[in-house]
């Protein structure tokens, strides 16, 4: 049996609303509105790719090595990884299509190791690929065959724990809407582990997200329609890394909450803090304008249907909270820190907040980031993403974080 704290999560009927009770071991309510350290950047570094190296970006995410300083980029175009310095210097690549070990079919996350080795997931977790810090192949594991499931669904393993992966099931927009069936609004992350003799045990889930209202389904009177995700949904999130699993909630919270609860693979709670935000309502002229927005390419593209009648649909099948969601996204830093993505903005800017995970007394930052700049992980002094150029090509992108007022 997982050992149990003071908060943990560890039972395997525990919905996540019991993560509200966890983060709420002290006032539920939290502060009105608390104070932030509001936080800028600057450019310092961009590079793109090197075609005379055979290295092409067309799609790249990176991650920030947080033990040696390097900049790893992921493209699912030539399905390579790729080491670069800050500066843009290519240190070395690894990688390529194939089913062979150190090859990739579909390579997603990265994660790093103490000595500088680092890890790829690959095919939603099936393999996973390790490598030194030179990048010299060290394994390809078979984590799974697809065959590994949890309430009758297929798990997608998203990051290695120590005797096992850590995971939850794969669903899809007809699950979640119900179609021929009850609608999925939870699903379980789970810790999938083998026996001392390899043989595989059943799936333990250690926590539950709620996931209702994702989805999107806009119907039109002839019953076609449109399936896509919601705008405002405030539907839970989790985020993965070794051993370790971050939950994001927001449902069922006063209006501008946001929870974060790390889960280690055993089931305990070992941190949690509360971001109070400013409470923004969902107002009626705020779904209008988005209303508007939707119409500027549905209508072209729906012409068969006059604009009221996709309005119509439009307001129909839309989540609508009382209150716009008071994040939209997290990121798990190499800085050891949270970033919540949220649709708030400054002028030309948008506004994150970052935590450090383990903390729960210091002031929360308030980071400022130009609007086209989507964060894909950040160090102590920089965050990184991707700028496209006016040619439309992808440019790594390191923007130096200073404090306002510097």
């Amino acid at each position: 049996m997982p050992k149990r704290t003071s908060c943990a999560l560890s039972t395997p009927t525990a919905l996540l609303s019991l993560l509200l009770l966890c983060a709420a071991c002290e006032d539920p309510s939290g502060p009105a509105h608390e104070a932030f350290a509001t936080w800028l950047t600057e450019a310092d570094y961009e590079f793109g790719d090197a075609p005379e190296q055979e290295v092409f970006f067309t799609v790249p995410f990176l991650r920030a090595d947080p033990y040696r300083g390097r900049i790893l980029v992921r493209d699912r175009g030539d399905k390579q990884i790729s080491a670069w310095t800050p500066d843009g210097s290519l240190l070395f690549v690894v990688g390529g299509d194939g089913e062979g070990p150190g090859e990739f079919t579909s390579p997603s996350r990265i994660y790093f190791a103490p000595d500088g080795g680092f890890s790829v997931r690959d095919d939603f977790g099936i393999r996973f690929t390790r490598y030194t810090a030179d990048g010299e192949l060290v394994e390809t594991v078979l984590a799974q065959d697809g065959t590994l499931e949890h309430d009758g669904l297929m798990l997608t393993l998203e990051a290695p724990a120590a005797d096992g992966y850590l995971g939850f099931p794969l669903t899809w927009a007809a699950l979640e809407l119900g179609d021929g069936g009850d609608p999925v609004e939870r699903i379980a992350v789970v810790h999938a582990t083998r026996s001392e003799v390899g043989q595989r045990r059943a799936p333990e889930p250690l926590f539950w997200l709620d996931i209702a209202d994702r989805i999107q389904n806009t119907r039109f009177p002839d019953g076609t329609g449109l399936i896509g995700g919601q705008p405002f949904t405030d539907a839970d999130q989790a985020r993965f890394l070794p051993g370790t699993a971050v939950a994001m909630r927001m449902r069922g919270l006063p209006p501008g909450t946001v929870d974060l609860i790390e889960v280690n693979a055993e089931g305990d709670t070992v941190w949690q803090r509360r971001l109070q935000l400013e409470p923004r309502p969902l107002t009626r002229d705020f779904l209008d304008a988005w209303m508007d927005e939707q119409l500027e390419w549905m209508a072209p593209a729906l012409s068969e249907w006059p604009e009221d009648v996709i309005r119509e649909a439009l307001n129909a099948s839309v989540h609508k909270p009382e209150h716009l969601p008071a994040a939209t996204g997290l990121v798990l830093t190499a800085s050891g820190e949270v970033w919540v993505r949220t649709d708030e903005a400054e002028d030309t800017l948008r506004v994150h907040y970052a935590v450090r995970r383990g903390d729960t007394d210091s002031t929360p930052r308030r980071i400022l980031l130009p609007e086209w700049l989507e964060i894909e992980d950040a160090t102590d002094t920089h965050v990184w993403g991707v700028r496209r150029d006016e040619m439309d090509l992808p440019r790594v992108t390191g923007r130096r974080l200073v404090p306002a007022g510097s």
